[in-house]
């Protein structure tokens, strides 16, 4: 178990190559923190109760993070900031302040995970001359998250593909986006509607 009071990252690494399995993360600011970073995987760990993320990546690329659980993390199960190609895989992650949390992120691969019951279930986001594009979400099941089950902001060409997409405030909502790909997902039972679009083509 890695556990401290809350102020300092539970592991901080800047090297890459490492895998981090079988492990309880809590009480930590970032459970695993991985800054310029890349080729790394994470498997199999339970994060939660930390004041912040319970994984932090700062620009990175070919991470794996598969088959864990994310729970009562205060900011975000998971935040990618800079990061390109990786996989989000298997994972559960309930009880969130947003699960995914993505700003400049490309090539991510978001599938066969459980999203349920956080503030926002995904999010993905860039500014006007920086997007988070080309990135991948099937085959999840985003549920009973309280404002929306995912967000699209300042992004495109992403593919968003064989969801269950169930009972959250806003199923899916785009801003300044164009060139997305949505298809066969099941969205229903939104409190307040299924898909938005402001400023967006799709």
């Amino acid at each position: 178990t890695v556990k401290n009071d809350g102020s300092q990252d539970g592991i901080y690494t800047a090297t890459s190559i490492h895998t981090f399995t079988d492990n309880i993360f809590t009480s930590s600011s970032q459970g695993i923190h991985l800054y310029y970073s890349s080729e790394n995987t994470i498997t199999n760990n339970l994060l939660y109760d930390n004041t912040k993320s319970g994984v932090y990546m700062e620009v990175g690329q070919n991470n794996t993070i598969s088959e864990n659980e994310f729970y009562n993390n205060t900011d975000e199960g998971i935040y990618l900031t800079g990061c390109g190609t990786s996989h989000i895989e298997n994972n559960t992650i309930h009880n969130n302040g947003k699960w995914i949390h993505a700003f400049r992120a490309n090539g991510i691969s978001i599938r066969n995970n459980i999203i349920e019951s956080n503030i926002f279930g995904i999010h993905f986001e860039g500014m006007i001359t920086v997007h988070s594009n080309f990135n991948t979400i099937s085959n999840n099941r985003i549920n009973d998250n309280t404002n929306v089950g995912l967000r699209i902001e300042n992004s495109q060409f992403n593919t968003i593909e064989f969801n269950e997409i169930q009972g959250n405030g806003k199923g899916i909502q785009f801003e300044f986006t164009g060139a997305n790909m949505i298809r066969n997902n099941n969205i229903t039972s939104s409190s307040i509607t299924e898909i938005e679009f402001t400023f967006s083509l799709g």
